[in-house]
């Protein structure tokens, strides 16, 4: 039996061999000896380890919870993009709602003063619905 043929075969002596000095690559005994046995076992090292994290693939379960976040995200009515657009469409009207809120508190504060002074409802009236007194002239200038 040939060496390649026995490393090939026993998966977990190759994995033995690894000493996990550093997380993100790991290094063998047989570093110092032959680099290209060292290469060989690191690709079998990153196999068996990319093979280990995808067995949730092959779960049952997780197609169909998949599945399910897939309708519920993407094709349902309330969908992520719907619900994207909702929200940026509450802010503008909340923002129109405080412009309005606003808005009222001006003309309620102007209706007090107009209501409470004399000299202020007279000014309104001459400005917006030009009143005047029976000997006065108004001249309008545009």
């Amino acid at each position: 039996m040939t060496l390649w043929r026995f490393l090939k075969a026993n998966k977990s002596f190759v994995l033995n061999l690894c000493c996990l000095v550093s997380k993100p690559k790991p290094t063998f005994i047989c570093e110092k000896i032959n680099p290209f046995l060292n290469n060989y076992l690191l690709s079998i090292y990153y196999i068996y380890n990319v093979k280990k994290h995808l067995k949730i693939f092959k779960n049952r379960y997780f197609y169909t919870s998949f599945a399910l976040l897939l309708i519920l995200f993407i094709f349902e009515d309330t969908n992520i993009f719907n619900l994207y657009k909702m929200k940026s469409e509450l802010k503008e009207i909340q923002i129109q709602n405080a412009n309005k809120e606003n808005e009222i508190k001006q003309v309620k504060l102007k209706t007090y003063q107009l209501s409470t002074n004399k000299a202020e409802l007279e000014k309104f009236a001459r400005e917006h619905y030009l009143m005047k007194k029976n000997d006065e002239v108004i001249y309008l200038f545009k």
